[in-house]
C-alpha cells in the first residue's frame, strides 16, 4: 500500500498552476499507466479531471474538488 500522504503534500499539495497540475498528473500516470484517464471541461474553468480505473465497474469512488 503506498503512503499517499508522503507522496502527494511534499511535491503536489499546492496545484494552482498549470504546471503543477501538469507534474501531478504525469506523476500518476507513471504509477497507473493506462489505467488513467484525464477529462478536459471546455469553458471558462478549463478544468482537467483525472479518472482512474473505471467508475463504472468501481467498488469505492473518491473525489475532490
Amino acid at each position: 500500500m503506498r503512503d499517499w500522504k508522503n507522496i502527494i503534500l511534499p511535491e503536489y499539495e499546492i496545484r494552482k498552476s498549470r504546471k503543477q497540475k501538469t507534474a501531478f498528473i504525469e506523476m500518476l500516470s507513471g504509477i497507473y499507466g493506462d489505467r488513467i484517464s484525464v477529462e478536459e471541461e471546455k469553458g471558462g474553468l478549463k478544468s482537467r479531471n483525472i479518472i482512474i480505473g473505471d467508475p463504472e465497474t468501481a467498488k469505492v469512488v473518491f473525489t475532490a474538488h
